[in-house]
């Protein structure tokens, strides 16, 4: 599949945005203080509401659609067992983190490292889906889901690392290297697509966006959940629940704009 150089720019550019977006939301949360930490979890629930938004209003009617062009027979069957397939590849990850939180002191690293390799393969799987992206509309549906999030997935990994006591030189690198996966999952979604023939970059470009479905759908919910069960009282509940909706709102109008 062809892309014009604009789509490619596009890319280019979202790819160095979400770079620096990641790099620099991950050191500014060393230095938070508690009411700054309280506005960001804020921000995060509304990002939650945007990854479930793009889940539901974008990724997975496109889903649908591209299954039916290539004319599979079962193409909505296909498409939910693709993202149920995502969803349960970061529940099995997630199983392998929260399993460990109770052992040896010494597992906390391990920990860490396990929340790392869960976020790292999320993050290549929604930047390998933006690259895939054929339109302008899909990427830009994609780029907004992704840097709602990215901060708030940054300044998750770096409270862990924090608490895990890692040096400071040790923190930046994890932080540099984390915020290389999305891009680099924008470059393999492009040189793939760009590689396969037409008809095997439309099925990878569909495999990805039911993929993707399933990822981004348990980021934003199993943050929410936890996210609403974990507040010190009601009003805090209600301004969670409330930026969550807000975000799948935004995702929705945008789906339909465009």
């Amino acid at each position: 599949m062809e892309f014009n150089m604009s789509l490619l720019g596009f890319k280019s550019v979202s790819a160095i945005l979400i770079l620096a977006i990641t790099i620099l939301s991950g050191l500014l949360t060393l230095h938070l203080t508690n009411r700054e930490q309280r506005i960001l979890q804020i921000a995060d629930a509304g990002a939650n509401g945007i990854f479930i938004g793009a889940a539901l209003f974008h990724l997975l009617p496109e889903a649908f659609q591209q299954f039916e062009t290539l004319h599979f027979p079962h193409f909505r069957l296909d498409a939910l067992a693709l993202a149920v397939m995502g969803f349960l590849l970061l529940v099995i990850l997630e199983k392998l983190v929260v399993g460990k939180k109770h052992s040896l002191p010494r597992s906390a690293r391990i920990n860490t490292l396990l929340l790392l390799g869960l976020l790292g393969i999320h993050s290549f799987i929604t930047g390998a889906t933006l690259g895939i992206s054929a339109t302008f509309a899909a990427g830009w549906i994609i780029l907004i889901a992704i840097i709602a999030h990215k901060g708030c997935e940054s300044f998750a990994l770096m409270n862990n690392m924090r608490k895990s006591q890692y040096h400071s030189l040790g923190l930046r690198v994890i932080l540099m290297s984390f915020a290389t996966i999305t891009p680099i999952g924008i470059l393999f979604g492009q040189v793939t697509s760009g590689i396969l023939a037409n008809y095997s970059s439309e099925v990878l470009t569909a495999v990805f966006s039911a993929f993707a479905t399933g990822t981004f759908l348990y980021i934003g919910s199993k943050h929410s959940l936890h996210t609403h069960q974990h507040r010190e009282d009601s009003y805090s509940q209600w301004q969670h629940m409330m930026a969550s909706l807000s975000g799948m709102l935004a995702m929705g109008i945008i789906a339909v704009w465009v």
